[in-house]
């Protein structure tokens, strides 16, 4: 891109439980990294970043095949400054699969994250707590193994936040 001038694309595409996701988390932190000036704070950066905690969580869900599964598609455009420095980026989503929005009875899969993160991040004594709601534990798995609902839940809260909505305690 410094070379050539021109615009440029990377396109992350693969079977399931292929590495997606983390891909992209990777690609992410690379572009936003050589994209950030060395010297300055840049909470714009961060706001990009913090996009993907949240897209995770409302997006990817535990499947048979991967505990992380994304359930949607993802399209993002970041944008450059002449001086190759992080001036915006723009996230679009596409195909999230709505079905497993009402639907979790496939045995050993989750519905999105989200859902069980704000029963353990909400309610105390949450493990027990998650397994209480009907929806939740249809499939008889409410958890995730090396996946912390609570910690997650704290994460996703934090990149509200930076991105911009407000807490809505005031």
């Amino acid at each position: 891109m410094k070379k050539t001038r021109l615009n440029q694309c990377i396109v992350v595409s693969g079977e399931s439980g292929a590495g997606k996701t983390e891909t992209n988390r990777q690609l992410m932190n690379y572009l936003v990294w050589r994209g950030t000036d060395a010297h300055s704070e840049n909470t714009l950066t961060e706001k990009i970043l913090d996009t993907n905690p949240i897209l995770e969580a409302f997006g990817n869900a535990k499947t048979t095949r991967n505990n992380n599964s994304s359930r949607f598609g993802r399209y993002v455009l970041v944008r450059f400054s002449e001086q190759n420095e992080v001036v915006g980026a723009q996230v679009r989503t596409f195909l999230l699969e709505r079905s497993r929005v009402t639907s979790t009875s496939k045995a050993n899969e989750r519905s999105y994250h989200i859902l069980y993160m704000l029963v353990a991040g909400k309610t105390p004594h949450a493990p027990e707590a998650v397994d209480k709601y009907r929806y939740l534990s249809m499939s008889g798995c409410t958890t995730v193994p090396t996946w912390d609902d609570i910690k997650e839940y704290h994460t996703v809260k934090k990149s509200l936040l930076s991105v911009g909505l407000a807490d809505d305690r005031g």
